[in-house]
């Protein structure tokens, strides 16, 4: 394993600047909750990082967790709780966190793939830069907290804890307090809320027309704590006044907890949402399946419309200007016999002329 350096909080996430920037990819953000809960960022004295690439370096996480003199029997879980985002995404370590115990280096390997779904007509998403009602990045599960969250307020005039999140309760300063289930009233009021929450309540939360996902696969090994321990000793060497040799041991009264992220590969997964239908497809299948099934085919309509515009031409031409009824002539014309006599007598009378 490559010497171990100490690192900065501000140069905690360099190696994934550089992924950023050779790769294309965006920077993933660790965060860590605690075992009682607590949200905390890594000091300076608690980070060990190696920059290199691939397993053996990555992000390397050092914490220590839990003071042995603590009472155990106080604590549900020892150890901490890390989720691994998108940095322009809210964090939600209770739902999409995972755990890692003391005295094990966890290793988290990551895969990045990309989602662009397609809006309307198509589809039903979110577009890309829409902010949730505090000014947070929108997200389905943000929107479904906050869903409950007005639904909550407004049936029973409280709120549950699991409806915030720190930064919501940083920024809002909401001014319902959490529900006491305590008190049978409003123990029955929050538990009417909740069924109808996840039964029946409809909170219209689409997701985003564009997402990153994290994939992660976690496994672990036993840490090497007198490997750190010796690390840190040599670190901290120094002499005191009297020009004694004095150092910092890494702690023995606190659980070690190791944690390793790194990119499995520099491949970005994308995956497009496309129209089965547009509209020149439909037009094209129309067309074929008229003809398939039909026998029509475009010269087809051409003939018909022709005929139609035929039709009516001659019709419209042969109307009366003044479009009245001509009433027709009732008068016989003469019978052909009558015209034969009238023309012998005709003859007759020359003849006698002559």
């Amino acid at each position: 394993m490559p010497s171990p350096t100490l690192l900065p909080r501000k140069e905690f996430f360099r190696p994934s600047d550089e992924v950023d920037k050779t790769n294309e990819s965006p920077k993933p953000w660790v965060k860590v909750e605690m075992s009682d809960g607590r949200h905390r960022k890594p000091r300076d004295s608690q980070i060990l990082a190696n920059c290199h690439w691939h397993i053996v370096s990555g992000l390397q996480l050092l914490l220590r967790v839990s003071d042995l003199n603590d009472l155990e029997l106080l604590r549900r879980e020892i150890g901490a709780r890390i989720v691994i985002h998108d940095s322009h995404m809210l964090p939600f370590v209770d739902e999409y966190g995972v755990n890692v115990r003391p005295k094990d280096m966890t290793a988290v390997e990551l895969s990045l793939s990309e989602t662009q779904r397609l809006g309307k007509p198509w589809g039903n998403c979110e577009e890309e830069g829409k902010t949730m009602y505090n000014g947070d990045p929108y997200s389905i599960l943000g929107c479904e907290k906050y869903c409950g969250y007005k639904h909550m307020t407004e049936r029973c005039n409280c709120t549950m804890r699991h409806f915030l999140r720190g930064s919501v309760l940083n920024r809002l300063k909401a001014p319902y307090p959490f529900c006491n289930i305590t008190d049978d009233n409003m123990k029955e009021c929050v538990s009417e809320v909740t069924e109808n929450i996840e039964g029946k309540t409809e909170c219209n939360c689409k997701p985003p027309c564009r997402e990153t996902v994290y994939s992660y696969t976690v496994t672990s090994s036993e840490l090497n704590e007198n490997y750190y321990k010796t690390v840190k000793a040599i670190r901290t060497l120094t002499l005191d006044a009297e020009g004694k040799k004095k150092y910092m041991n890494y702690s023995d009264a606190k659980l070690m907890v190791g944690v390793k992220v790194y990119y499995n590969t520099f491949q970005v997964s994308k995956y497009n949402e496309v129209a089965s239908y547009s509209w020149e497809t439909l037009v094209a299948n129309i067309g074929g399946n008229l003809g398939f099934f039909m026998g029509l085919t475009l010269v087809t309509f051409l003939e018909i419309t022709e005929f139609i515009w035929d039709f009516f031409s001659i019709a419209c031409g042969q109307a009366p200007a003044d479009n009245k009824v001509r009433k027709l002539s009732t008068t016989k014309p003469p019978e052909v016999n009558q015209l034969f006599s009238a023309k012998g007598e005709k003859t007759f009378s020359r003849r006698l002329s002559l």
